[in-house]
């Protein structure tokens, strides 16, 4: 050993002293081969890789083997050239490994079948040269490869790589790398990661044929295999994944991502097998795949799968043409199982689906699988599905049409109940058959014990679960009783489906009837209403009629959608009303939110016409702060009792008989807006006294009243005043004196003053007396003018 380590270390100090000969010898053979400039900085002799003895260049840029020469093939800070020992010892200087560190390699195929790597001249003598070349080594070197035949551009960081070759007429190489930073182009593909990337890969190029296989190897922890031959004809790939964790790599999640961010999946086992093959032109893809995947969840975990199952194949030539066919599919959740085929396919501006799918599952399971929440059960339902349809592109951009070719479910269960929510819906029996886009619905069931019976044509299954369009819906609906409790939603959560979200995806064209609504204390009861809904916006409302508050009323109009969260939606239309209770009115709805004017002070029976829009949220409470109505209506057998103003006039006048007025008749047309009441100016004969009356009242309570009195003298002089009957205006005809005055401010504590006015048109005939005259309070024809104009004194 001894002798040994002296002969070897004899021979380094010789290759030491004599470097300056050594260096000319692989300059000068360099030269002679190589047949592209080189640029070197220093050159000088190195033991850093004894045994091997080695010249360094340093600062290294070589040209790429092309007739222009424009780029470099690689500029390295360090190549060394390595010699063994035994070579330098009797004087022979053959290059058997280069090393490059720290710089950046270009591999260039060209359109016409050269590359820019013959940098060495055709070597025609024997294996004994100073160029066959064992081992060529990297270490931190920036590798690019751009193939413009196939347009396929890779760059990759490889920290290590270790290349066995031979140089010749047929180019050999063998070797492993390893590699980070991948940037990989193939027509519209792009990929750019910081992944890790290994391989051990055997290469032969020649003129003709260019052979790679590469093994062992992975790509951000995805075993793999790959095969590629080529010719100046035909090319072929063959690319492999053993039951690897495919789909849950970061890789493949991106490029899935790029697609569809919209799903997760965990824990997967996938086997991969691609055949592509090029005739020169376009490549075609073929191949089959079978996957197990745990834990899936699409559109943030709205809908889920605790396990999938799936064998297929695919043929994909571009991105305008290709199939993919799922084989055999398996779908777990919970007792929920879904068993089937399905395939989709493109030609160019068309689309295909189809397949066939089996569906086992409780309603608590379906609700996780489906993404339908709030929903719970108990009861086994169970589903078969066949589809088949097109997509085709339109002449519109970004628009296509759906075309259904086949599309037939059918829907079995006993005894099915569902929570949904705070609702609980029994169905009796379901015995569903969807087909050619259609299905007739004659179903009993209940929906928190009120009984429930559809007898409906339902149509447009594809466009709803493809396009998410609304399905259609025409027959009828019988409900035998509807009150708070038939639909519950959750205070606490404002996401909770209400009554309108049950048929938001429908048009509907629908004949409804209620044999009893309530609604805190309103009662209705015999409602008939026809229903036509096309678009989401809106509800027309044709026809509704029902028994209410001793009554009846007679509604047309429409519920549309408003852009606001508290109040939702907007009724708007005309309702008839005959005979409607006035103090029941009031009470069934809470003396609309005021203590005034409340059912204990208005009596009589309400008909007429009021034209109304109205804003409720989505329990159907209307908010009448902000209602706007125009009405004509008329009370007949009417009451006033204790009605604060009135109470004041009672006062001011000194007549008792004005806290309860009873009149027979009494007709207005009343405006609301802006929350204030509009009164035109009307007459009233009571019991107490006739009386003009004129003004506004607000939400708030504060009114503006002008009323005129009729009193007779005796009743007149009954009141005594600070004010000589001098400073009061009015008017003396056969009829008795005509008194002007203004009730304001809020009802609860109004003032009375009178009113310094000028009377300026014809004397009325309202005030008569005379028992003969109509009992209307209304004049058959109205003045071409009003006949008071009041011209106020704010002192």
């Amino acid at each position: 050993m001894l002798i040994l380590l002296l002969v070897f270390g004899s021979v380094a100090g010789y290759f030491l002293l004599n470097k300056e000969k050594v260096i000319r010898a692989v300059v000068q053979q360099l030269n002679q081969k190589l047949q592209v400039p080189v640029e070197v900085n220093t050159i000088d002799v190195s033991l850093r890789h004894f045994p091997q003895l080695s010249i360094v260049f340093t600062d290294v840029k070589c040209k790429e083997a092309t007739v222009e020469a424009s780029d470099y093939l690689f500029a390295a800070k360090r190549v060394y050239f390595n010699f063994s020992l035994t070579d330098v010892l009797f004087s022979r200087y053959y290059i058997n490994e280069i090393q490059l560190e720290k710089g950046e390699i270009t591999i260039k195929f060209f359109e016409n079948g050269t590359h820019n790597f013959q940098i060495f001249k055709e070597d025609s003598g024997t294996d004994e040269t100073p160029f066959n070349i064992d081992k060529l080594s990297l270490k931190d070197i920036v590798f690019r490869y751009s193939d413009f035949r196939e347009k396929i551009f890779l760059t990759q960081a490889i920290h290590q790589a270790l290349i066995h070759s031979k140089f010749g007429k047929r180019n050999l190489y063998t070797g492993s790398w390893i590699a980070t930073n991948i940037s990989f182009k193939f027509e519209d593909f792009h990929l750019e990661e910081e992944i890790q990337h290994k391989a051990d890969f055997d290469i032969s190029i020649d003129k003709e044929n260019t052979l790679l296989a590469l093994k062992n190897s992975s790509i951000d922890g995805i075993s793999y295999t790959l095969n590629y031959t080529a010719n100046n004809t035909n090319k072929e790939v063959k690319f492999s994944v053993p039951e690897q964790k495919f789909f849950s790599s970061n890789i493949v999640r991106t490029l899935v991502y790029r697609i569809t961010s919209d799903f997760q999946l965990k824990n997967d086992k996938t086997t991969v097998n691609i055949l592509g093959k090029s005739n020169g032109e376009k490549w075609k893809f073929s191949g089959d795949f079978s996957t197990a995947i745990k834990q899936f969840n699409y559109r943030n975990g709205k809908y889920n799968a605790e396990q999938i199952l799936c064998d297929g194949n695919f043929d994909f030539e571009n991105k305008e043409k290709y199939t993919v066919a799922l084989k055999s599919l398996s779908v777990k959740q919970g007792a929920a199982t879904c068993t089937g085929n399905v395939y989709t396919a493109k030609e160019k501006n068309k689309i295909l689906y189809g397949g066939n799918l089996s569906l086992s599952t409780t309603p608590s399971d379906l609700a996780v699988l489906a993404g339908i929440s709030h929903l719970t059960g108990s009861g086994i339902l169970k589903a078969d599905l066949e589809f088949k349809h097109q997509i085709k592109a339109s002449a519109t951009k970004d628009k296509a049409r759906i075309l259904p070719e086949k599309f037939s479910c059918t829907l079995v269960s006993d005894n099915l109940t569902l929570n949904y929510g705070f609702n609980n819906i029994f169905l009796p029996s379901i015995h569903w058959h969807i087909s050619d886009e259609r299905m007739v619905l004659k179903q009993h069931s209940e929906i928190n014990g009120r009984k429930l019976y559809a007898d409906l044509l339902v149509s447009g299954f594809t466009n709803w679960l493809l396009k998410d369009e609304m399905l259609s819906a025409e027959g009828s609906v019988f409900i035998d009783h509807y009150d708070e409790n038939f639909w519950k939603s959750d205070l606490k959560e404002p996401n909770t489906p209400g009554p309108l979200s049950l048929i938001q995806s429908l048009k509907l064209k629908l004949d409804l009837e209620i044999g009893k609504y309530i609604a805190d204390q309103l009662v209705c009861e015999q409602i008939k209403v026809s229903v036509v809904k096309y678009t989401e916006d809106y509800i027309n409302i044709e026809n509704l009629q029902m028994n209410v508050l001793g009554g009846s009323v007679i509604f047309k109009g429409r519920l549309a959608t408003q852009n606001s969260t508290a109040l939702p939606i907007l009724i708007n239309g005309t309702a008839e009303l005959n005979k409607i209770d006035l103090s029941r009115l009031l009470q069934s709805f809470n003396d609309f939110d005021q203590h005034e004017l409340t059912h204990k002070n208005l009596y009589g029976k309400l008909s007429g016409t009021i034209q109304f829009s109205i804003p409720i949220d989505g329990k159907f409470d209307p908010d009448f702060r902000k209602i706007n109505a125009q009405s004509n209506v008329r009370v007949t057998n009417g009451r006033l009792y204790n009605f604060a103003p009135i109470e004041a006039l009672s006062r001011f006048a000194d007549i008792e008989e004005l806290r309860d007025i009873r009149f027979e008749e009494l007709t207005n047309k009343l405006v609301i807006e802006n929350q204030m009441i509009h009164i035109p100016q009307f007459s009233v004969r009571s019991n107490a006294l006739d009386l003009i009356l004129e003004g506004t009242h607000t939400f708030d309570n504060e009114v503006d009243y002008k009323v005129g009195l009729n009193l007779s003298d005796i009743v007149y002089q009954k009141r005594k005043r600070k004010t000589s009957i001098n400073e009061l205006i009015f008017e003396e005809d056969q009829d008795g004196a005509k008194l002007w005055i203004r009730i304001s401010g809020n009802i609860t504590s109004p003032k009375i003053t009178p009113i310094k006015a000028e009377l300026i048109s014809q004397k009325t005939t309202i005030f008569r007396n005379s028992k003969a005259q109509s009992q209307d309070s209304i004049p058959s024809k109205k003045p071409s003018k009003t006949p008071y104009r009041f011209e106020w004194d704010e002192q």
